[in-house]
């Protein structure tokens, strides 16, 4: 294990401990990581709880976009966001429909469809973080697929 991985471990421990400043400064030491953080967020991401979720997910936002597609495979991604999409926490979906965009997982576009409905179908609102998130992701991505 990597130096940059150990302490990227530690601070994603950090994620899950609430509204503590120790979540927050873990926010902003593991987006300093860069791709290095990538990995071991998207290997714990679906263990954390909704706040740890939100605040990983902040991480990943953080990230330049080529830095971040780079730092883990298309089909990794996708295993460890996807599921995430049947969060019942709002910004959680929308979050991570932009980090699906933002890694440019084309092969999303299926499930944040099925998301974007099943949210529509729910009555949430339409400039909340869920259908907005999903409706951005699917724009960007079926773009880059038509490209």
């Amino acid at each position: 294990m990597s130096d940059h991985s150990a302490h990227a471990e530690a601070l994603i421990a950090d994620l899950d401990s609430g509204g503590s400043s120790a979540s927050q400064e873990a926010v902003f030491s593991l987006a300093e990581l860069g791709d290095a953080a990538v990995v071991p967020l998207l290997a714990v991401i679906g263990r954390l709880t909704v706040g740890g979720q939100r605040r990983a997910l902040d991480v990943l936002h953080r990230l330049p976009h080529v830095a971040a597609a780079a730092a883990a495979p298309d089909r990794f991604v996708a295993e460890a966001l996807l599921p995430l999409l049947d969060s019942d926490d709002d910004v959680v979906v929308g979050w991570t429909a932009d980090a699906l965009a933002h890694f440019r997982v084309v092969e999303a576009v299926p499930k944040l469809a099925q998301a974007l409905h099943r949210v529509e179908e729910a009555g949430v609102p339409g400039d909340w973080a869920g259908p907005a998130g999903l409706r951005r992701a699917l724009a960007l991505l079926r773009s880059s697929a038509a490209s």
